[in-house]
Parts: C-alpha cells; structure tokens; sequence
C-alpha cells in the first residue's frame, strides 16, 4: 500500500528533532578527540613557533578577515 497523501496516522519524526545514534556518535568523538586538559598541556609544550601558527589559524574562527589586502 503506497503512502496517500493527506495520511495522518504516520506523521514521522517532529520538526527539528534530533537523531538518537546521532548524538550518541557525535558524544563519544568530542570525548576521543577533543579533551581539553590534554590539548592545554600539549600547547604549552609546543616550540613558541607552533604555538603562533596555531594562535593565528585560530583567529580566523574569531575574528572576520579585512575586506582589503593589506
């Protein structure tokens, strides 16, 4: 039996809501990859060069870059 339109016995999952596996897959990766203790104590032992490139490849998340080259 094809769906009909205008069915209203299955309305399927509500706008917006979010994907169970989903949010379970996306827990267990920000808690591998992204501890933030450990991503402290590895910046501070990084050489001052490092530690400048990553700043200022950060900033491109905070800050917009200037319409004009300079």
């Amino acid at each position: 039996m094809p769906f009909q339109k205008g069915n209203k016995l299955a309305k399927g999952r509500p706008k917006g809501s979010k994907n169970k596996a989903t949010d379970i897959q996306k827990f267990e990766i920000q808690n591998i990859f992204f501890n933030l203790d450990e991503m402290k104590r590895d910046f501070e032992m990084l050489s001052p060069d490092k530690k400048y490139d990553i700043r200022m490849k950060a900033m491109s998340f905070f800050y917009s870059r200037p319409a004009v080259e300079l």
